[in-house]
Order: C-alpha cells, then sequence, then structure tokens
C-alpha cells in the first residue's frame, strides 16, 4: 500500500479515514482474512549419522508441507542422495544411499543434508 501512513492513536478497530485508505471496509475484511492463513517456511540440518530415520519440523503444520533437500556433505567418492518419505505434518522419513564411482548404490550413513518445508499452519 503505497499510500499507507501509520495511525496517530491507538484504534479498536481499522479506521479508513485515520489510515487515509481508499480500501472499502469489503475490501479490507477480505486483505484480513487472507493473512488468517500463513505459510511457513521451517528449514534445519539433518547430520545424523544413520541411514534412515525421521526429521521434525518443530511446528505442526496444517497439511502436509511440500519437503525439498540438498545434501551438503560427503565423506568418499561418489555421491549421496536422500529419499524423503512418509510426510506428515509434524515431519518426514528419510534414507540415504550412496552411488560409487563405479555407480553400483547401498545404504549409506554419508551425508549431512539441508531440509526445508513449506506449507500452512
Amino acid at each position: 500500500m503505497s499510500s499507507y501512513l501509520p495511525p496517530r492513536k491507538n484504534l479498536e478497530s481499522f479506521n479508513s479515514v485515520e489510515f487515509q485508505s481508499s480500501l472499502t471496509s469489503e475490501e479490507i475484511e477480505s486483505k484480513v482474512k487472507n493473512l488468517e492463513t500463513k505459510n511457513v517456511i521451517a528449514k534445519g540440518l539433518n547430520d545424523d549419522a544413520a541411514s534412515s530415520g525421521t526429521q521434525s519440523f518443530g511446528i505442526t503444520y496444517t497439511s502436509t508441507p511440500v519437503i525439498t533437500c540438498q545434501v551438503i556433505l560427503q565423506t568418499f567418492g561418489g555421491y549421496v542422495s536422500v529419499n524423503i518419505h512418509s510426510v506428515t505434518t509434524t515431519g518426514f522419513s528419510y534414507r540415504k544411499y550412496r552411488t560409487g564411482t563405479g555407480g553400483q548404490t547401498s545404504v549409506s550413513s554419508d551425508g549431512q543434508f539441508y531440509w526445508t518445508a513449506i506449507g500452512d499452519v
């Protein structure tokens, strides 16, 4: 709102004259209702020395969030990938795999990864 000016006094309810706003009461009500549902990003570093496990978000989403991961540490030749499964409103399960330089894939405890969850609370 480019025309927004902060109020000069404490208000019990929105007063468009005080805010010098051209929005109607209906438009303001719609904007306030849209703020009631919040998208929240939770993030973290998983540095467990295990090939599989669970990761908690630390918050509870209203529905299952979208999860992304990025492996950041490898201690061998080849690469590590993370398989995310069983996503809930409070966390997810993961399993790490290692692909060696020869192309063989096996379960691995190597690799730390960052995770990000985006959803409504």
